[in-house]
């Protein structure tokens, strides 16, 4: 499997100033008239087409580029949600998030609560040179993990799983784990390549 280490170093730099800005720096954050015209912009647009497209056809609930930034916290940049979140909006870190960025798909551990409990998978976008330039996150309905509570981070009964998976997961639950992810590899698997590439163009324009 490709690995992207190198390409993680350079992409934590490009982003290095203006992270600064989420993480407490000197720098000030973009305005509302940045940020609208950043969500509004053509390039933009036709990126969350893309990924607009991929939610209505696999039902899931969102899906979004994340980045790391210089403190390994993973920022949303584009997002095909039909309320995206502001333009790097923080997310922190979850280990699935790096197992992603490093080169492999990966499933969140535990699910959360929306109108229904979801779960989300990542999976890693290449560029034409084999790059990975960022993580697909999928965030999948799954009304079946309803009735396991501890598998939900936002419920009182959750098992606190952060890193590792305990050895014993109902089937139920391992399906929740699966979906999110395997839509998210397969659909990874389209963007890699032409749109891999325009999307790296339009963060080194925006950062």
């Amino acid at each position: 499997m490709k690995k992207s280490r190198i390409r993680l170093v350079l992409l934590t730099l490009l982003i290095l100033t203006l992270v600064l800005t989420g993480c407490g720096g000197g720098q000030e954050a973009a305005g509302p008239e940045e940020e609208a015209d950043i969500l509004q912009s053509e390039d933009y647009l036709a990126l969350k087409a893309t990924l607009d497209g991929i939610r209505t056809d696999s039902g899931a609930y969102y899906v979004y580029m994340m980045i790391p930034n210089a403190d390994n916290d993973f920022l949303i940049t584009v997002d095909g949600s039909e309320e995206p979140d502001d333009f790097l909006t923080n997310y922190g870190w979850e280990v699935q998030f790096t197992e992603a960025m490093e080169g492999e798909p990966a499933t969140a551990r535990s699910g959360w609560d929306d109108d229904v409990p979801v779960w989300s998978g990542f999976a890693p976008v290449y560029n034409s040179n084999g790059e990975v330039i960022g993580i697909l996150g999928v965030d999948f309905p799954s009304p079946e993990i309803e009735d396991y509570p501890e598998w939900n981070r936002d419920r009182e009964e959750w098992n606190g799983a952060e890193d590792e998976l305990p050895s014993e997961i109902p089937q139920a639950v391992l399906n929740a784990m699966k979906r999110p992810m395997t839509i998210a590899a397969e659909a990874a698997e389209t963007l890699n390549g032409e749109w891999a590439d325009a999307y790296e163009a339009f963060m080194a324009d925006k950062l």
